[in-house]
């Protein structure tokens, strides 16, 4: 058995050393980078402080994106509700696929457990689960609003929905 040189076992050690910085700059940019998120996310936008806020921010987005939301059995839902029924009312043409009963689109207060915030994350064990929901995350084929826009949202709903003008 021959012993490795000196130069042999530094190289050895050289490369284990790069292949560990490879892997965590490659786990770093892993966790910090969205699958498919839309573009165009502002991130010191204002609080929405009206339905009229909402309607804005759901119509820009899709605009932005080209969403192709006609193919959805509810499509611009938002556009042809009142406050009201938003707030109170459920999602056109969308049942939860396990009991066949209506959804609502919001809980008001409570973001969290509000089917449109859980749809537009795609939230694990729901029925949005991207991987393993009975209907996923939405809009289906991407582009996915971002975290910040998601969060405007969630947070007029935390908030009450506010409707002031």
């Amino acid at each position: 058995m021959t012993k490795p040189s000196s130069a042999n076992a530094t190289a050895k050690i050289v490369l284990a050393i790069l292949l560990l910085a490879h892997t965590a700059t490659a786990n770093a940019a892993e966790v910090k980078t969205p699958s498919v998120v839309a573009p165009g996310t502002a991130l010191n936008a204002p609080a929405l402080n009206s339905y009229t806020d909402v309607r804005a921010l759901l119509n820009d987005f899709m605009t932005k994106n080209n969403g192709p939301i006609e193919f959805s059995p509810h499509g611009a839902f938002w556009n042809d509700m009142s406050y009201k029924q938003f707030i109170e009312g459920n999602l056109p043409e969308v049942t939860d696929r396990a009991t066949g009963k209506p959804l609502k689109i919001l809980v008001v207060g409570n973001a969290r457990e509000s089917n449109i915030i859980m749809a537009l994350r795609g939230t694990k064990g729901s029925m949005f689960d991207r991987e393993t929901g009975s209907i996923g995350r939405m809009p289906p084929t991407g582009p996915y609003m971002s975290d910040q826009v998601i969060n405007r949202l969630a947070d007029w709903i935390d908030r009450g929905c506010p409707d002031g003008q």
